[in-house]
């Protein structure tokens, strides 16, 4: 095991991480991880939590290409770059 070969301790069942990941273990042992909570984060920062779910993917007629951003550095937070 590795608990001979380095020093350890048990924390218990985690629940939660860095980064608003949440985990959740069933009782057959199947663990889910989520990222809801920072995703909600995420929306209210950047004015987007009152935004409604779309089913569907944007296709390239609701891409306006003349549109320029004024300052890049939101959209890149927020997208993760």
């Amino acid at each position: 095991m590795i608990s001979s070969a380095l020093r350890m301790k048990d924390l218990g069942t985690i629940k939660k991480f860095a980064l608003g990941i949440n985990f959740e273990v069933s009782r057959s042992g199947n663990i889910t991880m989520s990222r809801k909570e920072y995703a909600e984060r995420l929306m209210k920062r950047f004015g987007m939590d009152d935004s409604k779910p779309r089913s569907y993917s944007m296709s390239e007629r609701d891409v306006d290409e003349t549109e320029t951003l004024s300052d890049a550095r939101p959209y890149q937070e927020l997208v993760g770059c």
